[in-house]
């Protein structure tokens, strides 16, 4: 399901913000660890277009991070490592249904930081060849490689991936050997009375000669630094909610993966996934405490949780060709509570103030309880030449048919004696019970795709084109809590994509590309006292991005740098409106432009020693004037900072024989941006940087490191989101100071 599928809750909330931040071109270690060892920058293989090659001879902006690079900063969360990629804007605010409260953004493409809430993401998400709804954070043990691929992706990736796509590749099951590894981390948080802590685990384990199975566990308590003191300055109800560290989150993920070689042509890999994501509040608080404290909070607004996904990928080399199909099949159930008392609480109690002839004062807590299950089928095949002569193809189908039902009564607890129909006259349910609005409902959502590329290469492999499209019919439709259909969406259309490389000898790669990305349209479920111009179905958003860009390395292989300028044209944008009730509904409206450079770079001056950094320059303005969206000509796109930086150095040194000290440090910084649109719009988020340090003590003979590490070791605190639906400002801010220990154990 599409927009659908996230609707089926109260529209109130402001568009949240998020922190950009920077990328560096991915690099792995050499194994041995001894005294001739040194770190590498080596060539790695990526999939971004759907076979195997070269990442230098990919003509697009990808940046691609090895389970191994992973493992060497010590990541356990797509926070830890997208500070490295240009380009791309990544918060966690948890505010929202777990999933929901994660936004990624790519090249600035999006209305809103927090819009994920009420439309579809502009980034495509892959778990191996599950397309994913919302933004997912799987667990990095058993990760092979993060590929993430900046600009539209259409042709060959279709819905959502507008800005870009990111891909997860988990590893394949081994029949080689038995090996596995386990890791604990304990780690304090500056303003968190608790403890978090983590453990995980991976095991391979051959089962025959033809089969072998992979399994990955892992659990993560993340202890809360935002305390909820009580205090209600506006006096709105009596009973209010007190709790510290209220903000934690508590994640327990499981994956399997089966493979079985049938032949040496033919395999197939069944893989499952099972993830259970409880956060127990939001990360807000009130920036005039002299603490990290949130006021006004009446009720808990934690929510939950629970995926379940399962695929079969077959392969089989056809001699000629290779034929693969992915059959997947996802389950998503979400329950929040958002407690809404100052935003809409005195409209309520002045319409039953309106019915009684009195005033009314409710003194319960006003709040939404919403609860969604989705289930999504998809199937993709695809037939592709084995780059075995100067013409290539790759032709593929998509399909993908998604159901979503969605309970969210907004709820006032001593209302029903006052929500008679004259209370319906004023967009309350007027059914005489404590629910004023009910955004309950349901929908279906299906799309069939032809997709393909052709590939010329031509003076001796040193000039290549390729050319690619994809056609695609979307419907969805969307029902009431009565079961009435109460909007519907249906579109044909087509995209394209094109790209010219230049590879004058193998050090150098440059590319010039045009392509295109769309998110398909949907529906608005039924609001009270609906404006002119709301509609319930809008259409998709286009964009299409001209590049330019190089991919070089010295002949020694110690420097590669990757360079690219876009500029994108994003038309028909799927824009959030608010009715006069205070109710958010989409519609298609104004057009932006945006334009950048990135620059990434991996350098190994000396023998153990690695850098790598980022520097990127984005501006994402509004193209022209839409009234009633708050969007005006030269206004900048939310959360887009002109100018973000990274860099990472590591370095090593031997105390012993089978001893080595790894210490390391990791700097972003981010520019200046907005929260909403532009100054008039939007309150400003200051620039900030942030600094992670780490000291690893190694055995490599003995198959374990120790980790003592220390993320935002400054203790920054800077603003990226406003939220104002409680009686006083509240604000978000990135995890402040933590200090830790890990210790991880390799075994085979």
């Amino acid at each position: 399901m599409r927009v659908f599928r996230f609707r089926f809750f109260v529209a109130a909330l402001a568009p949240l913000s998020a922190t950009w931040i920077g990328a560096a071109p991915a690099y792995a270690q050499d194994s041995a660890q001894d005294i001739e060892d040194v770190f590498e920058i080596e060539e790695i293989l990526v999939t971004a277009r759907r076979r195997e090659e070269s990442l230098r001879r990919v003509p697009a902006s990808i940046s691609a991070l090895t389970g191994e690079g992973l493992e060497d900063i010590g990541a356990t969360s797509f926070a830890d490592y997208a500070g490295s990629v240009p380009g791309l804007l990544f918060q966690d605010w948890q505010l929202g249904s777990a999933g929901r409260g994660q936004q990624a953004v790519i090249r600035g493409v999006t209305t809103g930081l927090g819009s994920s809430l009420f439309s579809q993401s502009t980034v495509a998400i892959y778990l191996d060849d599950i397309p994913l709804a919302t933004f997912f954070d799987p667990e990095v043990a058993g990760i092979e490689r993060v590929e993430i691929l900046r600009g539209p992706q259409g042709t060959l990736y279709g819905d959502r991936s507008m800005g870009g796509a990111i891909k997860y590749i988990t590893t394949d099951p081994s029949l080689d050997k038995l090996y596995g590894s386990v890791e604990a981390r304990l780690a304090q948080t500056e303003h968190a009375d608790d403890l978090s802590y983590r453990v995980s685990g991976m095991l391979n384990t051959p089962l025959s000669d033809k089969a072998a199975l992979l399994l990955v566990g892992a659990y993560n308590d993340r202890a809360g630094y935002v305390d909820s003191d009580g205090s209600d300055p506006l006096d709105l109800v009596d009973s209010v909610y007190v709790k510290e560290g209220h903000n934690t989150r508590e994640v327990t993920q499981l994956r399997a993966k089966l493979l079985f070689e049938a032949t040496d042509d033919l395999s197939f890999v069944l893989s499952g996934y099972y993830e259970d994501n409880d956060i127990g509040g939001s990360s807000y608080y009130d920036p005039a405490k002299s603490d990290l404290t949130t006021t006004a909070l009446f009720a808990p607004d934690g929510n939950t949780r629970e995926t379940r996904a399962g695929n079969l990928r077959i392969e089989y080399d056809l001699g000629w060709a290779s034929l693969f199909s992915s059959t997947s099949y996802l389950e998503d159930d979400t329950a929040i509570i958002l407690p809404l008392t100052a935003g809409f609480q005195p409209f309520v109690e002045f319409v039953a103030g309106l019915v009684a002839q009195e005033p009314v004062d409710f003194r319960d807590p006003f709040r939404t309880d919403e609860r969604a299950n989705a289930d999504t089928f998809t199937q993709e095949i695809r037939l592709s030449s084995n780059n075995d002569g100067a013409f290539n193809y790759l032709f593929g189908l998509f399909y993908t048919d998604g159901d979503t039902e969605g309970s969210a009564p907004a709820i006032q607890p001593g209302l029903a004696p006052f929500n008679t129909p004259t209370a319906a006259l004023f967009g309350l349910t007027g059914n005489g019970t404590d629910v004023a609005f009910d955004f309950s409902g349901s929908g279906e959502f299906e799309e069939l795709a032809g997709f393909g590329e052709l590939r010329f290469d031509m003076l001796d492999e040193k000039l290549q084109a390729t050319v690619g499209g994809r056609f695609f019919d979307v419907e969805s439709k969307g029902f009431g809590p009565d079961g009435d259909e109460t909007a519907s969406s249906s579109e044909t259309d087509s995209i394209f994509r094109g790209s010219l490389a230049w590879f004058p000898n193998e050090f150098l790669t440059v590319f010039g590309q045009v392509a295109q990305g769309y998110r398909s349209g949907g529906g608005n479920t039924t609001i009270p006292d609906p404006p002119a111009n709301f509609a319930d179905a809008f259409d998709a958003d286009t964009l299409t991005n001209y590049e330019v860009g190089l991919k070089a390395r010295t002949p020694s292989g110690k420097l590669t740098a990757n360079l690219s300028a876009f500029y994108i044209d994003w038309d028909d944008i799927q824009t959030q409106f608010l009715s006069p009730g205070g109710f958010l509904y989409v519609a298609n409206a104004g057009s932006a432009e945006t334009r950048g450079v990135e620059l990434e770079f991996a350098s190994n001056p000396f023998d153990r020693v690695l850098l790598s950094g980022s520097l990127a320059y984005l501006k994402a303005e509004i193209a022209e004037d839409v009234p009633g969206a708050g969007l005006v000509d030269g206004d900048r796109l939310p959360g887009t900072p002109e100018w973000t930086a990274s860099l990472n150095a590591r370095t090593q040194f031997d105390i012993g024989s089978n001893y080595v000290l790894e210490p390391s440090i990791f700097w972003t910084y981010r520019d200046e941006s907005f929260a909403q649109f532009g100054a008039t719009q939007g309150q400003a988020l200051e620039s900030y940087s942030r600094t992670n340090l780490a000291l690893v003590l190694r055995n490599a003979e003995a198959g374990w490191d120790l980790r003592l590490f220390a993320d935002n070791v400054t203790d920054e605190a800077p603003t990226l989101a406003f939220y104002g639906f409680r009686s006083v400002p509240q604000v978000v801010t990135i995890r402040p100071r933590t200090v830790g220990l890990a210790l991880t154990v390799d075994f085979d």
